[in-house]
C-alpha cells in the first residue's frame, strides 16, 4: 500500500464519543493507519462530548454504563424502539432539536476547521455533521464507521457519503433501508496495528505465563463490567488444567478480589486495564466477555473463538447473532452456562477447531489498513 499519497492540505477529521471504549479505540485505529501510511495530511481526532457542556457529557456516559450494567432491559427497549422505522421518523425532529441546543459548539468547530473528510466512528456525530451539509454550512465528504455487526437507524442520515460495514448481513441490511448499495462498503470494524502486524508476538514465557496450557482469557471490556469474576472463580474451581487470565479494566474492586483468589489459586492471573490486549489474545486458546463489536474483532483477530456473557440487548445481541451463525463462539445467559461452555471447549478438540476456523472466516483484521485506502480513493 503506497504511503503519502494524500496532499499536505488534505484535513482528515475522525470523530468519536467516550461512552465506552469500542468507539474511541475504532477512531484511533484509523488515525494509526492514516499516520502511518499518510502522514504528510492533517489528522484530527476528537471526542464529540468534549463539545457539550461537562454536566451533559458526564451524565451521557454515567447513564449509558448504568442502564448497561444495572437494567440492561431499558437500554434495549431503546435500542429496538428507535429502529422501528415508524418510531425513528418520529422521533428524528426530536434529535435534531436536541442535538442543536447541546453540540452547537460541535457544529462550530466543524466550520471553522473545514476538513475534507468527517469520519465518523460514532453516531452521535453523524447527525450533526448531515445536517450541516444539507444546509450547505459544510462541504466534507461524510463516511460513517459502523463499530457493530449489523446497522441501526441512529448510524444513518442523508448527508453520508460512505458506509463502512463489518458483515454482508449489515451491507444487505442498510440496503434494504434504502441506502444506495454503492454507497455501503464492507471493509469491517478498524482495530489497531498491534492486533494485524505480522511481527512475533510475545511468548507465553515471557508474559510470565505456563507454556502449552489451554489459556482462557476473561475480559468486560475497559468498565469491567458483567460476572466475569465469577466466572474466573468457578473456572478455578472445575480443577480443570487450564490457565485463566482475567482483564478487569478500571474495576478496581474486582481486580483486588480477584487477585486475593489468585494468592490461593496460581492458575488464576489478574490484570486491571492492559494495553497488550493483543498479546494475552494471542497466547489465549479462548475468549469469554461481553458483546461489543471491538472486543469481538480483536478476538476473531488472532484467531480466537469468543464465548459472549449476557449481551446486552441491543447492538451486543445483534452481535451475538452472528457469532451464532458463523459458529464463531457461542452465547450464554448465565455464569453456570459460560463455564460448562468453557469446559465443552476444553474437553472437545474437534469443537474447538470448528470455533477456530469459523472465528478465521469471519475475521478482517487488518480493517483498518482498508478503511484508510478506501479513504485515500475517495479523496483523489
Amino acid at each position: 500500500m503506497e504511503r503519502g499519497s494524500v496532499a499536505t492540505q488534505t484535513k482528515i477529521l475522525i470523530l468519536h464519543a467516550s461512552a465506552g471504549h469500542g468507539h474511541q479505540k475504532a477512531a484511533m485505529a484509523i488515525e494509526e493507519a492514516c499516520r502511518e501510511f499518510y502522514p504528510a495530511a492533517d489528522i484530527r481526532v476528537k471526542d464529540t462530548l468534549e463539545f457539550t457542556s461537562s454536566f451533559f457529557g458526564n451524565f451521557y456516559k454515567e447513564f449509558y454504563l448504568f442502564q448497561i450494567k444495572y437494567i440492561p432491559w431499558l437500554w434495549g427497549v431503546f435500542y429496538y424502539s428507535l429502529d422501528i422505522p415508524l418510531v425513528y421518523s418520529l422521533m428524528k425532529p426530536i434529535r435534531r432539536l436536541m442535538n442543536a441546543m447541546s453540540f452547537g459548539r460541535l457544529a462550530d468547530y466543524m466550520i471553522a476547521e473545514n476538513p475534507s473528510m468527517i469520519v465518523a466512528t460514532h453516531f452521535m456525530s453523524v447527525e450533526v455533521a448531515s445536517s450541516l451539509k444539507k444546509r450547505g454550512k459544510l462541504s466534507a465528504k461524510l463516511v460513517t464507521v459502523v463499530t457493530d455487526y449489523l446497522p441501526h437507524f441512529v448510524w444513518m442520515a442523508e448527508g453520508v457519503d460512505a458506509y463502512i460495514v463489518a458483515s454482508s448481513e449489515a451491507k444487505e441490511e442498510l440496503t434494504r433501508r434504502g441506502v444506495p448499495q454503492e454507497r455501503v462498503h464492507l471493509l469491517g470494524i478498524p482495530i489497531g496495528k498491534k492486533f494485524w502486524e505480522t511481527e512475533p508476538p510475545k511468548t507465553a514465557a515471557e508474559l510470565g505465563l505456563k507454556a502449552d496450557v489451554f489459556t482462557v482469557l476473561v475480559t468486560s471490556g475497559g468498565a469491567g463490567i458483567g460476572g466475569i469474576g465469577r466466572i474466573a472463580e468457578q473456572l478455578a474451581l472445575s480443577k480443570k488444567s487450564m490457565q485463566i487470565l482475567v482483564v478487569c479494566g478500571t474495576n478496581r474492586e474486582l481486580q483486588k478480589r480477584l487477585e486475593t483468589e489468585a494468592l490461593r489459586n496460581p492458575w488464576i492471573h489478574v490484570y486491571g486495564f492492559v494495553n497488550n490486549m493483543n498479546e494475552l489474545m494471542a497466547v489465549s486458546n479462548l475468549v469469554v466477555g461481553k458483546g461489543g463489536g471491538l472486543t469481538i474483532t480483536e478476538s476473531f483477530s488472532k484467531g480466537k473463538p469468543v464465548i459472549l456473557f449476557k449481551p446486552v440487548p441491543g447492538q451486543e445481541a445483534r452481535n451475538a447473532d452472528l457469532v451464532k451463525k458463523y459458529k464463531a463462539g457461542f452465547v450464554t445467559d448465565s455464569t453456570d452456562e459460560a463455564v460448562g461452555k468453557v469446559i465443552e471447549i476444553f474437553e472437545n478438540p474437534a469443537l474447538y477447531q470448528t470455533l477456530c476456523a469459523g472465528a478465521k472466516t469471519f475475521s478482517r483484521p487488518s480493517a483498518a489498513k482498508a478503511i484508510v485506502q478506501f479513504l485515500q480513493h475517495e479523496l483523489s
